[in-house]
């Protein structure tokens, strides 16, 4: 009886012990994804602002001398600039598609949202000024594009507050 007793206590214990334990591994692991998404959400916010930033940069590059008839010193200054910046851009880029899928908590409108603007900023990054077209080329597509490019601008910078203005 007494060794009933004792196993009996035994076995309760190692099943208490056993649930614990999956209780505190589960609290650890909930505590880590939010530790995740928080770490993937801040790296999107920060993302987005440099790509703002770029699509300013670069406006401005295009407009500095627009209406001065100096066109071929803004093909060399926007050459210069995408051929400076064009890698950092490509991995903000790749970067900022593969964080979002790990913001899990980020709702189906503003997740969207973040993919027009990653649409916009591919755009910048591989239409607006292609670096593998001749130079001829991209001339003719920069000025052609500068429409566009300023309605894409505008897009980005009005949006990009909604999406910093997410909290987890």
């Amino acid at each position: 009886m007494v060794d009933d007793t004792i196993s009996l206590f035994l076995g309760i214990t190692s099943i208490t012990v056993a649930i614990g334990m999956t209780i505190y591994s589960l609290w650890l692991d909930k505590s880590r994804r939010k530790k995740e998404e928080a770490f993937f959400s801040n790296e999107i916010k920060e993302n987005l602002k440099d790509m703002a930033q770029f699509f300013l940069t670069v406006s401005s590059l295009s407009s500095d001398q627009r209406g001065y008839g100096d066109e071929n010193n803004i093909t060399l200054t926007l050459n210069d600039y995408y051929v400076r910046h064009h890698q950092e851009m490509t991995d903000l880029l790749y970067l900022t598609k593969l964080y979002l899928t790990q913001w899990r908590t980020l709702n189906d409108e503003k997740k969207t949202l973040v993919k027009d603007i990653l649409k916009q900023f591919s755009w910048l990054v591989y239409e607006y000024y292609p670096l593998h077209l001749p130079d001829s080329i991209r001339k003719t597509r920069w000025q052609n594009e500068w429409e566009e490019l300023d309605k894409k601008k505008s897009f980005v910078t009005d949006n990009i507050p909604i999406i910093l203005s997410e909290t987890l």
